[in-house]
């Protein structure tokens, strides 16, 4: 993901220039080098997007990438399920446009009720 509900496509092809660019290159050397490079690779990006900035997706995905945001998140809201007890509640609070549909995922995923809990409802209660 580009940290953005960005098009897969359109990231994909983003990194992908962007890493062929350092490859022919080397390193960059700063951010406002960075952020040129992604403005060539996708020169239209502000006609089609106007409302989006290309460089600070970039650097938000970076950052994501980097803090290991999606692994955190993940593994915080394992931890959290884990030990949410029958029937109660788990309050979520998002910030970055990426995480409702992480957690709407880790919720898809995580519907059905584990075994242990099964074993401990009454009969009735499942087919409520």
């Amino acid at each position: 993901t580009c940290g953005h509900s960005l098009q897969p496509l359109l990231c994909e092809r983003l990194a992908e220039g962007i890493l062929a660019w350092q490859h022919e290159h080397g390193p960059f050397e700063s951010t406002s080098q960075l952020a040129n490079v992604a403005e060539q690779v996708l020169p239209d990006f502000h006609a089609q997007y106007p409302r989006l900035c290309l460089p600070q997706i970039v650097f938000v995905a970076l950052r994501i990438f980097l803090n290991h945001e999606m692994e955190q998140l993940d593994s915080t809201l394992e931890a959290a399920f884990e030990r949410l007890e029958p029937f109660g509640r788990c309050v979520i609070i998002s910030f970055n446009k990426w995480e409702p549909v992480a957690i709407r995922r880790f919720i898809r995923d995580h519907e059905e009720p584990s075994t242990s809990l099964v074993d401990q409802l009454h009969i009735d209660r499942l087919r409520a």
